[in-house]
């Protein structure tokens, strides 16, 4: 009662809001493949069009197709794409060959070479598509299918034939049968208004309906009804075409919407790269100057920081700093004035006893200052990382008397290495044997004796040479003159047993020996200390007053200086390298040379 109030309700809307209602049409589609190129042919799928004229006089605007190919198969679906949309009812009619997957459903035209799921969604007529345009037309929509009783069989891994189990969409009704059966059902109650759908198909075993089958329920309504159903489906229609016309412009505002937000967020990030390019520029800038500031380390300096960066990223620290040099102790070591020379001293001075000041250049920053306050908090001083000249005279007698010490040490360990030198040199036979000096040498390369060894070695072999046979001698010369390891090779395969077999093995051992990094490091080292040759000299002086033998004393670092360092170094037990560090500056020269190092 309630749905018949409502139906007139509805067809009152209809009549005042149309003035003249147009009768939509029912649309149909009706194909019938029997006749395939490849594969069985389905028995009777023709059949289905032998009820296109029933269906015509009954007002149904039919589109069909026989052993349609897949050019057909797309033209006639495309037709009834475009015309479905104006219709009451929607009836689709396919008979032939399916074949399905676990999601979907194809219809397969005459002309089919598909075989995979890829291959078919380009060919064949899926279903789903289908059954989207019916479903725009509930409860006046029926999709009826027509296969053959043939078994399904599998096709591959993901395909199976025949239609298989298709999911209706609300409002649709859904038939399937065999050809010939479906024909009746088609000619006698599809065609026929107001003939019961489910009352047909109560006692047909070979046809069956499922989807939106309500008791009496018709494809094609009686007169009256169909006027009202029409009228109905018109103001439907219209509603409908409101709702999207609604929903377009809410979708066009939104889309406005996201345009003006995007384009707002664009800007903003523009102007937020700009700005941070400009705050990138600033803070170089800034960093710049500070690390000019931090280098002059003044009251001018910092002052005209600030001036140029008042809330710059150290304009606190510059700040603290200005307070400092104004106020604190910073302003009492600025009033002694101290030259390059004296903060040299002062340099060496804390490297000698232990602080590390990071280079001894008579430039007091971050590294000195540290080792100031480091050297004042472990003698219970205020920790400021400034001197004066109470802090100054402290730190000179502590260094002194660290200088002393070391002094005593170096010595200690000179003798003691002196006296193994030369009991070895005396075990070995005091140079009087090839033999005993060689086996000296390798240990103590350095050592007392190693000159007078190799004068040995050298007289030694100036004998050899003379009473060697001439060939040998010759030979032997030759491969010393050419001094490559395939020239010694050469001598040892002529004279296995010759007279300078030993040297011929030195030597290739000697061309074999890999440049050891740790010394070309160490000489790098020498070279970055910059020292002038007055100090070079100073340093030869000095190795000579400890007895080390460092050659002429001009400035100039030969072997024999080299040799004096390293003596030195294992003495001092520093790295044995025979260059010159910091620290064997600090340790060779102690307090007593000024402005070594520039």
């Amino acid at each position: 009662m309630a749905s018949t109030r409502l139906a007139g309700w509805l067809l009152t809307t209809a009549l005042c809001t149309i003035a003249a209602p147009l009768a939509a049409a029912d649309i149909g589609l009706v194909l019938g493949n029997g006749d395939y190129r490849r594969g069985t042919d389905p028995a009777g799928a023709e059949r289905v069009l032998g009820a296109v004229d029933r269906l015509e006089d009954a007002g149904v605007d039919v589109i069909s197709g026989r052993n349609a190919d897949h050019d057909r198969l797309r033209r006639a679906l495309s037709e009834f794409e475009q015309m479905a949309p104006e219709a009451d009812g929607l009836l689709v009619v396919l008979s032939g060959r399916f074949v399905h997957s676990s999601t979907e459903t194809w219809f397969l035209p005459v002309d089919t070479q598909a075989e995979t799921l890829s291959e078919l969604s380009r060919e064949a007529l899926a279903l789903s598509s289908v059954m989207a345009m019916l479903e725009k037309a509930p409860r006046r929509a029926v999709l009826a299918l027509a296969a053959s009783d043939e078994t399904e069989t599998e096709l591959g891994p993901y395909l199976r034939s025949g239609p298989g189990r298709i999911e209706a969409a609300q409002g649709v009704t859904v038939i399937t049968g065999r050809p010939d059966a479906l024909e009746g059902v088609l000619r006698d109650t599809l065609a026929v208004p107001g003939a019961s759908i489910p009352a047909r198909l109560r006692n047909e075993r070979s046809v069956r309906a499922y989807g939106f089958v309500p008791e009496d329920h018709a494809f094609l309504p009686r007169g009256a009804e169909r006027e009202r159903d029409s009228a109905l489906a018109e103001v439907l229609r219209r509603r409908e075409a409101e709702r999207d016309r609604e929903a377009a412009e809410r979708r066009r505002q939104e889309d406005l919407r996201e345009r003006e937000r995007a384009a707002a967020e664009q800007l903003a990030r523009e102007r937020e790269a700009a700005s941070a390019a400009e705050k990138a520029r600033r803070d170089r800038r800034d960093d710049g100057l500070w690390a000019e500031t931090v280098q002059r380390n003044t009251e001018a300096a910092y002052a005209a920081y600030l001036e140029a960066f008042p809330q710059g990223r150290r304009a606190d620290a510059a700040r603290t700093r200005l307070d400092e040099i104004r106020n604190g102790p910073a302003n009492d070591e600025a009033r002694l004035n101290l030259g390059r020379d004296a903060r040299r001293q002062i340099q060496r001075d804390l490297s000698l006893l232990g602080y590390d000041t990071r280079g001894i250049d008579g430039i007091f920053g971050q590294g000195t200052r540290q080792a100031i306050r480091a050297w004042q908090g472990d003698r219970n001083f205020g920790q400021t990382g400034y001197l004066d000249v109470r802090l100054i005279r402290q730190l000179e007698a502590q260094a002194e008397a660290r200088a002393a010490e070391l002094e005593a040490e170096s010595r200690k360990r000179r003798d003691e290495l002196d006296r193994a030198d030369a009991a070895y040199w005396k075990k070995l036979g005091s140079g009087n044997n090839e033999l005993g000096i060689r086996t000296y040498l390798e240990r103590y390369p350095d050592g007392r004796y190693a000159e007078v060894g190799r004068e040995n070695l050298v007289e030694l072999e100036r004998r050899r040479v003379q009473q060697a046979d001439p060939g040998d001698r010759s030979t032997w010369r030759e491969a010393r003159q050419t001094n490559t390891r395939r020239a010694y090779q050469g001598y040892l395969s002529r004279y296995p047993q010759g007279s300078f077999t030993d040297q011929a093995v030195e030597a290739i051992k000697e061309l074999d020996r890999q440049p050891d990094p740790a010394i070309a490091q160490a000489e790098a080292a020498e070279a970055a200390l910059n020292m002038a040759p007055l100090a070079k000299r100073l340093v030869e002086q000095r190795l000579d007053a400890l007895g080390h033998a460092p050659g002429e004393i001009d400035g100039v670092f030969d072997d024999r200086t080299r040799r004096a360092l390293r003596r030195y170094q294992d003495e001092a037990r520093l790295p044995v390298t025979g260059y010159m560090t910091q620290d064997t500056v600090v340790r060779l020269l102690a307090d007593t040379v000024r402005g070594i190092l520039r």
